[in-house]
């Protein structure tokens, strides 16, 4: 799978998994990943480091057309920091030792209805954030 991202989206979800293969390197080399968003004119961003997501909500011609939002959510436990380069919001991580990064992507546009202002986005990210990293266990008993 070198080279190759692959991404699962769940249906009525504004979110999407990704995985990016970061193997193939010796044990003690150290890779770290940036994750970023595009900047563009009007656009506001928040991040929360401690909690791995960054999300940005922004006006699509100057908001005639709607806004939209755009997130990047880590997993619980994931170490993360901003950076900010001259085209992009970065959310910064060390990759696993594992050879695969997971990390989820979302979007909204507030003309689709269900999430209207950065506020609401803000609570669907931090949502998202919530629930990965207390996943619904489900115990499933067999009688004979």
């Amino acid at each position: 799978m070198p080279g190759r991202t692959s991404i699962v989206s769940k249906a009525g979800s504004a979110g999407k998994q990704g995985a990016l293969p970061v193997g193939g390197r010796s044990p003690a080399a150290q890779l770290t990943v940036g994750l970023g968003i595009a900047k563009h004119t009007g656009i506001e961003i928040q991040v929360d480091a401690k909690s791995g997501w960054m999300r940005t909500w922004e006006p699509l011609d100057g908001g005639q057309s709607g806004h939209l939002g755009c997130a990047i959510v880590l997993p619980p436990n994931s170490s993360a920091e901003e950076q900010r380069g001259e085209s992009d919001y970065l959310l910064v991580t060390p990759a696993p030792p594992s050879a695969v990064l997971v990390y989820y992507v979302g979007s909204a546009w507030d003309r689709a209805g269900h999430i209207l202002d950065a506020a609401a986005w803000t609570r669907e990210v931090q949502s998202l954030s919530s629930r990965l990293a207390a996943p619904v266990q489900v115990n499933i008993a067999v009688h004979w």
